[in-house]
């Protein structure tokens, strides 16, 4: 077998933190949603089923919860933010995107389900 490609997917991971251009955004916070896709490029785990040949998906979820602490004044930096963290912190991903939604942005009158970022970004 020819494994042309291999990505580790994180869905929808949820997140409580005070990114925003507004004061009121960095006083109250709010509920973020980040997707994460990683292109990685060495396709070893596949066939030695060995959680080191791979991006443990814990380790990747406890790296974008740190850049979530910190904030931004908008969701693009952010976004930029959690590609650079992951692209410096594991040598198996060659290429990263970056889904970000803010889940109830301040907008008054409006009835959406979230304004959102998709980044891409490679080494």
């Amino acid at each position: 077998m020819n494994i042309q490609s291999l990505s580790v997917k994180l869905r929808k991971m949820k997140f409580f933190a005070y990114h925003g251009a507004y004061p009121q955004e960095r006083q109250k916070g709010g509920t973020y949603t980040v997707s994460l896709e990683l292109q990685l490029n060495d396709f070893r785990a596949a066939s030695t089923d060995v959680l080191t040949d791979t991006v443990d998906y814990a380790d990747v979820y406890q790296t974008v919860k740190q850049v979530m602490l910190v904030p931004s004044n908008i969701i693009e930096h952010v976004a930029a933010r959690i590609a650079e963290a992951v692209l410096s912190t594991y040598p198996l991903v060659q290429a990263v995107t970056v889904k970000l939604t803010k889940d109830n942005p301040p907008i008054v009158g409006a009835n959406f389900k979230g304004s959102a970022v998709e980044l891409r970004a490679t080494k």
